[in-house]
Order: structure tokens, then C-alpha cells, then sequence
């Protein structure tokens, strides 16, 4: 599957204004590969990111042609975030979900994204940048299941380097925009959210185990408070899963509190 022709110089063009607004954005060095211009399917790539992911989507302006965006694996996301609001590089091994100011660093990507994509294009693929349209979300077990999604099933990958590091950027694309349309998809009219409730407010990767023996350890001090299943009340600080696969069931459920 490839882009139609005619338009892969407009979609090249339009990443490269993506890149180069993210690269003027974030003081630390990024370099997006455009060598190649052909579509993956959706789901086994979603996969290939890892059990964690950001997305940023919008519908495109005009009605009928689909939703457009982007998706990295977190610490991707994680580390273009930090530079965005001057924040320490995240930890070498590991990656703690804590929301709040990564959070909003991911809403920026998206603006800088449209913003990028939006600049010189023709109007028919200019993406809607209104707010109240758009997702930008954090989503944790995405790595393990299949994507039931009004996205289109195929996917633009592309090799991103971040600071030395090498990562995948995928991005969403409208059917109109390839040579040969899938025709089992139905374009949607709205952007729906992939969050849903079955994750936990916090999560950790945690692969050296240095969290989980830094919560230990505060457990048997007498610091922290530990309890089985999710009985967060109001004024508890984390409910937190424990082992498991991303997307299944978690081994455990916790819940900390102060004592």
C-alpha cells in the first residue's frame, strides 16, 4: 500500500513542516527520516510501539476524507515533551506515568503538529484545528490488543531520531490520500477518545525493579500504606497495577496511602 501519487509530494511536504515546527519548538536535537513514503497496517504497527503510546488526532476540514494525526511510543513522547517545558530528560530505563505536566506537553505536540501540517497546504487537506475536536492522549496497553478505531487501518511509518535516540512516528492518514482505498472503511465524522476505564491513574515500567523496591521499602518502614484492589478515596495519592501484560489484566491492583 502506498500514497496516491499525486499527492505524495503534498503529505512529504507537509511532514517536513511538522518536523521542522517541532525541531524549532525543542531545544534538543530531532530528525525525522522521509526516505519512505509507504503505508503499514494500522494495528501490528500500534503494537510495535510498545505497551505504552501517545496519539494526537483531528478530523481533516473537509467532511468525508477521515482524521489525521500522529503516534509515538511514550518515552518518545516523553522525552519531545520535557524539552518542551524545559523539564530533566527522563530516566535512562524507565518510564513513570505520572500525567500532569507531560500531559500538557503532549496537548502542545499536537498544536505544533497541526500547526506544521496546516501551513501552505492545499485547503481540502488542511486538518481542523479547532480544540474542542481534537485528542491528544497518553494510552497504556495499547502495545498488546487490536485498535477498534475510526482511524484508518493503514499507517504512515516513519524512523525519528530523538537525541541520539531512534524511535517510529506513525502517521494517520486519510483514505483519500492513497492509491487504493480500503473499502471496509467507514470515514468517521467525530474523534472518539481510546481511553477508557480500565487503566489505572498511575502506572510504572519499571524493568531494573527500582520502584518496586523503593515502594517496599516504604511499605516496611511504616511510610506508606498498602491495600489490595482499588479503594482509592478521596485524598489518596495512586492506585497502581502491578505486573501483568499491557492491554490484560494486571497481576495486582494497589492502592498507596499515606498512613
Amino acid at each position: 500500500m502506498r500514497l496516491d501519487p499525486t499527492f505524495e509530494t503534498t503529505v512529504r511536504d507537509a511532514i517536513e513542516r511538522v518536523s521542522n515546527t517541532w525541531a524549532r519548538s525543542i531545544p534538543i536535537p530531532i530528525h525525522l527520516d522521509l526516505s519512505s513514503l509507504e503505508l503499514v497496517e494500522r494495528d501490528p504497527f500500534f503494537r510495535s510501539l510498545g505497551s505504552s503510546v501517545c496519539v494526537g488526532r483531528s478530523p481533516f476540514v473537509s467532511e468525508g476524507i477521515g482524521i489525521g494525526g500522529w503516534i509515538l511510543p511514550e518515552p518518545a513522547a516523553d522525552r519531545l515533551a520535557r524539552g518542551l517545558l524545559s523539564l530533566p530528560p527522563p530516566p535512562a530505563h524507565g518510564v513513570a506515568t505520572f500525567g500532569g505536566p507531560i500531559d500538557e506537553g503532549i496537548q502542545i505536540l499536537h498544536t505544533l503538529f497541526l500547526e506544521g501540517w496546516n501551513q501552505g497546504i492545499p485547503n481540502r487537506w488542511r486538518i481542523n484545528d479547532d480544540i474542542s475536536l481534537r485528542r491528544a492522549e497518553r494510552l497504556w496497553g495499547l502495545g498488546t490488543r487490536d485498535v477498534t478505531t475510526p482511524v484508518y487501518p493503514w499507517v504512515l511509518p516513519l524512523d525519528f531520531e530523538i537525541a541520539g535516540q531512534f524511535y517510529q512516528l506513525g502517521i494517520i492518514l486519510s483514505p483519500a490520500l492513497t492509491s487504493d482505498p480500503d473499502p471496509s472503511y467507514t470515514v468517521p465524522s467525530t474523534v472518539a477518545s481510546w481511553i477508557d476505564g480500565t487503566h489505572a491513574p498511575v502506572a510504572f515500567v519499571d524493568p531494573t525493579g527500582t520502584v518496586t523496591r523503593w515502594l517496599l521499602e516504604e511499605i516496611r518502614s511504616g511510610r506508606l500504606q498498602c491495600t489490595r484492589g482499588d479503594t482509592a478515596t478521596t485524598g489518596t495519592p495512586a492506585t497502581v497495577t502491578v505486573g501483568g501484560t499491557a492491554g490484560m489484566a494486571p497481576h495486582e491492583v494497589l492502592t498507596i496511602s499515606l498512613p
